[in-house]
């Protein structure tokens, strides 16, 4: 056996630390370059986060200032509604024909005429905050961003009444094909919706041209219309039931028809009353008594009788509105040449008036327009670029 030596044990217990100790240094050496390593990525990553930033701060402002700057030049006539049907009456005021262009099958209404009901069930449904903001409603976009986020879609809308009243007469939107086009005229959108309010400084004027404008199904533009093809009866006569069938129809106006689709329609009126509710507009009692009534019976009403109508009197109709159509152009191409090419002498000026009437009177009845309005002038500037002149 060998002999225990203390002194080797000592030795090897020293020197055994030694190691250790030699060992730990390294490792922390190891470790301290690790950690200056990550905290110089750490610092770069940083710098490039802070780097993007800035750059996509600048392009987004340089973006928002190019659409603003690409903006159309706002004037009061451009946001009226534009494009009104012409009414011929006989010489005892009676209506004989009523002629609609493309775009132009509106009535005008004053904000007088329009009853509260209506437009209390718009503001619900479309721009609750109406009264409160000045042209932005920076609650409902934050809400729409929000929502946006959480669900995975941005459907959720943000869109002012002042905003779609610029949306649609000014900027004739709607129809972008990309998404940078959309945020352009969004942004166009909101910059002419404050500078608008600020220059009319009437939240009613507003209204009047919005209700006046918008697109309710079945080629009505405008709540006048729509009411007189839905109801039989004028906006000013209608029932709390009647109005929020014509809010629940202008966010799609397809597929809210109430005479092709009714049921929708009545899914999205139950929303409207709802809202028209929770904003005080309407009682219990009244959002109850609405619900019940059978209001889309008239509408079936008003579709049957239209259909029957159309199959009795088209022939008729076509044949009056050709022989109407062709006086105006003969009348118009007396305008332009009585006051633009200034080259007929009078006399035949009158002759061609005066056949015009002649064969007006001798097919369809004796007539004179009582009222030539901007409607009637819009009709005629139509048919002159249709017929080339």
């Amino acid at each position: 056996m060998h002999e225990f030596d203390g002194k080797a044990l000592i030795f090897m217990i020293f020197n055994n630390d030694a190691i250790k100790k030699e060992l730990s240094g390294l490792l922390d050496t190891s470790r301290q370059a690790r950690r200056h390593h990550l905290i110089f990525l750490l610092k770069i990553a940083l710098a490039m986060f802070l780097i993007l930033c800035f750059a996509g701060f600048a392009i987004g402002i340089g973006f928002v200032r190019g659409a603003i700057d690409a903006a159309p030049s706002l004037d009061i006539l451009d946001v009226q509604p534009q494009g009104y049907a012409s009414q011929i009456y006989d010489a005892d005021g009676n209506l004989m024909q009523t002629l609609v262009m493309e775009g132009s099958n509106r009535e005008e209404v004053s904000f007088d005429q329009l009853p509260d009901d209506l437009v209390n069930a718009f503001i619900a449904i479309e721009d609750s905050r109406f009264y409160e903001h000045n042209g932005i409603d920076l609650k409902g976009i934050l809400r729409a961003a929000y929502v946006g986020i959480t669900n995975g879609r941005f459907s959720e809308g943000a869109s002012t009444i002042t905003q779609q009243l610029i949306k649609n007469n000014v900027l004739q939107g709607g129809y972008e094909t990309s998404m940078a086009d959309k945020l352009r005229r969004k942004i166009q959108e909101q910059f002419l919706a404050v500078k608008l309010e600020d220059q009319l400084g009437s939240k009613e004027t507003i209204l009047e041209y919005y209700l006046n404008t918008i697109n309710l199904g079945g080629n009505c533009l405008g709540v006048q219309t729509a009411a007189h093809r839905y109801f039989g009866k004028n906006v000013w006569e209608l029932t709390l039931s009647e109005c929020t069938v014509l809010a629940a129809t202008t966010s799609n106006p397809s597929r809210y028809n109430p005479l092709t689709h009714p049921k929708e329609n009545a899914v999205r009126r139950k929303i409207v009353l709802e809202k028209m509710y929770e904003q005080n507009f309407i009682t219990y009692d009244q959002k109850n008594d609405a619900l019940d009534d059978d209001v889309y019976s008239i509408c079936k009403i008003r579709k049957d009788r239209t259909a029957a109508f159309r199959q009795l009197t088209m022939p008729l109709q076509a044949v009056r509105s050709f022989l109407i159509l062709q006086m105006l152009y003969i009348i118009k191409f007396v305008m332009i040449c009585s006051q633009s090419l200034a080259i007929l002498p009078h006399k035949l000026i009158n002759f061609s008036t005066a056949a015009a009437c002649r064969f007006i009177q001798q097919w369809i009845r004796p007539f004179r327009l009582l009222s030539m309005k901007r409607s009637t002038m819009l009709t005629i500037t139509s048919l002159q670029q249709e017929a080339g002149f």
